[in-house]
């Protein structure tokens, strides 16, 4: 069951989903999300873990993975009719055009909410919300690497279902989301919210995919 079509058709339960979601996020912001910020702050990490990390988050830099995914829509556009397997090809086409839409839904949630990032609530106090955020220490929900590299990982699963890849994919995934939690650029629920934007955008770019496949065997 596809989140699109679970919302729509059991409107009581979904209900109930948000109102969850709501209260979770509530607890994290209001009691686990300062603790984490603290915590990750103040343990003294080895100097090799932040340098293996941030390398990791280089290779889990959304530009870096929207770039690739242009590149290789305009490609497939252009060449698609000269591929070997169109029908894998076709797929990654429709990842890197989820990759396009969950950057775009990431972007716009962190200009309207303007979090304040971890560093300046440690520095100065500053915790919360100011909404439109035009700067980079302003846009700290959600996390742009956890959603975009999740949506590796749900690509992988909803459109290919290779547990290998999947493994490979899900260790990326961890590595990436621990890396922001532990170099202090976002919090708890930065990263959770991420994962979750993942999801939902790859659950609805997978139902369009599926109508689309259904369309074309008629």
């Amino acid at each position: 069951m596809y989140i699109s079509n679970y919302l729509i058709n059991r409107p009581f339960r979904s209900l109930g989903l948000v109102t969850f979601a709501a209260l979770l996020f509530y607890i994290f912001f209001t009691i686990l999300d300062p603790a984490a910020a603290r915590l990750f702050a103040t343990y003294d990490f080895n100097a090799a873990i932040i340098t293996f990390f941030e390398i990791v988050a280089v290779f889990g830099e959304p530009v870096n993975l929207i770039a690739l995914a242009l590149i290789y829509l305009i490609g497939y556009l252009l060449f698609s009719r000269y591929y070997a397997a169109p029908s894998a090809s076709g797929r990654l086409a429709w990842i890197s055009g989820t990759l396009l839409f969950a950057t775009t839904l990431t972007l716009l949630l962190k200009f309207v909410f303007g979090r304040y990032r971890p560093e300046l609530f440690l520095e100065t106090g500053l915790y919360g919300f100011g909404f439109w955020g035009t700067e980079s220490s302003h846009q700290s929900f959600p996390s742009g690497h956890a959603s975009i590299t999740s949506v590796l990982w749900f690509g992988c699963y909803y459109f290919f279902r290779d547990a290998r890849l999947l493994w490979i994919m899900g260790i990326f995934v961890v590595f990436v989301a621990s890396g922001r939690l532990i170099l202090g650029a976002h919090y708890p629920s930065d990263v959770l919210f991420g994962l979750l934007l993942a999801y939902l955008s790859t659950s609805i770019v997978y139902s369009l995919f599926s109508r689309s496949a259904n369309y074309h065997s008629q």
